[in-house]
């Protein structure tokens, strides 16, 4: 039995990555980065402190599924439309 390696192949593939990456920089390109932009209004919001009281009745209500009911989702619907609409 006679194994044969893979051979250059992935040599040449890599070789080629190489000159290709090489000549994208050599061209100024810049590579994309994601990025996160927080607006204002969330800033504003993250700075307005909650109690303890209050951050427990908010988990609460997700363990419970209550932003799951149906009475919630049509509000949260109904919130979208209007903002849709509005602008």
């Amino acid at each position: 039995m006679q194994i044969k390696g893979l051979g250059n192949s992935i040599n040449k593939l890599h070789e080629q990555y190489r000159k290709h990456e090489k000549a994208k920089a050599e061209a100024g390109e810049k590579k994309l980065t994601d990025k996160l932009e927080i607006s204002e209004e969330a800033k504003l919001l993250q700075s307005q402190n909650i109690s303890g009281k209050e951050a427990a009745e908010i988990h609460e209500k997700i363990n419970s599924g209550f932003y799951n009911s149906e009475e919630v989702l049509n509000k949260v619907a109904e919130a979208i439309l209007k903002e849709l609409y509005q602008n």
